[in-house]
């Protein structure tokens, strides 16, 4: 789902870019969209819905970027609010509450959002102090984490939790300290190599914008999920990276 979604919006803000006449692309790109927010809808994945509703507001603002901006976020605002009442979306956000408040009150963790919340209190309360520096090891979140349910540490019954479900949080407790600075060096080393090829192409619009949406688009799903730890994921970023590195180079020729 959260590849679904960034390709659908990343198709959208590198409309303009795209080869071909503009009345092949325009239907292209919106039956494209179209099914790409429908398949992300259906998939019930909450924390691609977050990443897209961030990106999708950062498109409505680069639309309107003037004084017009207002009125294309309220109505933004209005779309999301009538895609919650759909009932497969509006069930999810509600389990969503119930699930929080149950684990707040009871500390009950039979509900996906209270064993993601018990999985992230136990490694960063216990996990992450055992190896702070250099981690429980590769793939060692899981028998680290059944190792505390076993103790008592956490709530007994999460030996069979494969990751964190939070990016960050993975690689702390898999990898320490040192992990999360190498992960940063990814994230920022990619942002800034293709931040200084912009520069070349006198800061073309719809590029600058497709290197913010991918940044966001990837930290915040990985708030509530794994990214690079993800086989499929990783190679999707390191592709789109490549791509978008590309139109960068094609777009310095062209103004050269």
């Amino acid at each position: 789902s959260e590849i679904t979604m960034m390709l659908s919006v990343l198709g959208v803000c590198l409309y303009p870019l795209m080869p071909g006449p503009a009345r092949v692309r325009l239907p292209l790109v919106s039956v494209g969209t179209a099914l790409g927010v429908c398949a992300c809808l259906l998939s019930g994945s909450r924390g691609s819905w977050l990443a897209g509703l961030l990106m999708g507001a950062m498109l409505v603002h680069h639309r309107w970027a003037n004084r017009r901006v207002w009125v294309g976020l309220l109505a933004y605002a209005g779309a999301v609010f009538g895609l919650t009442w759909i009932p497969s979306v509006r069930e999810r956000l509600e389990a969503a509450g119930v699930g929080l408040r149950a684990w707040l009150e009871l500390g009950h963790v039979k509900t996906p959002v209270g064993v993601r919340l018990e999985a992230w209190r136990g490694s960063l309360q216990e996990l992450f102090f055992e190896a702070p520096l250099f981690g429980q090891g590769y793939q060692g979140f899981k028998p680290a984490l059944a190792r505390l349910s076993e103790e008592g540490l956490v709530a007994r019954g999460l030996t069979w939790v494969g990751h964190a479900h939070n990016e960050w949080i993975q690689v702390l407790v898999e990898h320490g300290l040192l992990g999360v600075l190498a992960l940063l060096v990814l994230y920022l080393g990619v942002w800034s190599a293709l931040r200084q090829g912009l520069e070349a192409t006198g800061h073309a619009p719809q590029l600058q914008l497709a290197l913010r949406l991918l940044g966001v688009g990837c930290v915040v799903y990985g708030l509530t999920d794994v990214l690079i730890s993800n086989l499929a994921t990783a190679t999707f970023f390191c592709g789109i990276s490549a791509w978008l590195a590309l139109l960068i180079g094609e777009s310095s020729h062209s103004e050269s």
